[in-house]
């Protein structure tokens, strides 16, 4: 299904690894169990984390439906190639975020050729808000709120991205990442 689409879009990302698993020996004991097992997301494509993979994965599925053709029939290499950049023009990706989403979807636009917008809202780190300019992305600071679950303040505020193309992405909940059209600056959940 879906889960293993978005396995093997992953594996051709440069940089790619599988995540290493950690024992935790001491606390399994501690807590009377035989072993305990974490996934060591700190290295994942040098970001420190594993908000890429959504992200990464939601912006090729964009891609490659404006191009025409199934994202499992296309690898990375053709989506950033320059026939794909031709046809695709410039997509600037939105989204808000107090940190690790945005910084992986400033990521994967730099990667794929395309640009990112991310709103951060008042009170977020100047690291994070830093780590996420280094990808390349405009980064604002706004004066809203995210909601609980992930849910992006720019679903609720469309103002702040008016004047912005194309494609909206959501952290939602910290685990997946929904793409959302937009249709004159208005979030369309219908699509």
């Amino acid at each position: 299904g879906e889960a293993e689409k978005a396995r093997r879009f992953h594996s051709g990302l440069p940089g790619y690894a599988p995540t290493p698993l950690v024992s935790l020996d001491g606390l399994a004991h501690s807590l009377g169990v035989s072993k305990i097992w974490i996934k060591d997301e700190s290295k994942r494509f040098g970001l420190n984390a594993f908000k890429a993979l959504g992200g990464s994965y939601a912006m090729a599925r964009c891609l490659s439906e404006k191009l025409g053709k199934p994202l499992e029939e296309m690898s990375f290499e053709e989506l950033c190639a320059p026939a794909a950049r031709r046809a695709l023009g410039d997509i600037t990706f939105v989204t808000a975020t107090d940190g690790n989403h945005g910084r992986g979807v400033a990521w994967a636009a730099r990667l794929l050729g395309q640009k990112a917008v991310v709103h951060m809202p008042k009170g977020s780190s100047q690291a994070r808000f830093d780590n996420i300019k280094k990808e390349g992305a405009q980064v604002t600071i706004e004066d809203v709120k995210l909601f609980p679950q992930g849910y992006s303040a720019i679903a609720i505020h469309p103002e702040l991205i008016q004047n912005e193309p194309s494609v909206l992405l959501m952290d939602i909940g910290g685990w997946t990442v929904d793409l959302m059209r937009l249709d004159n600056g208005v979030p369309n959940a219908a699509t």
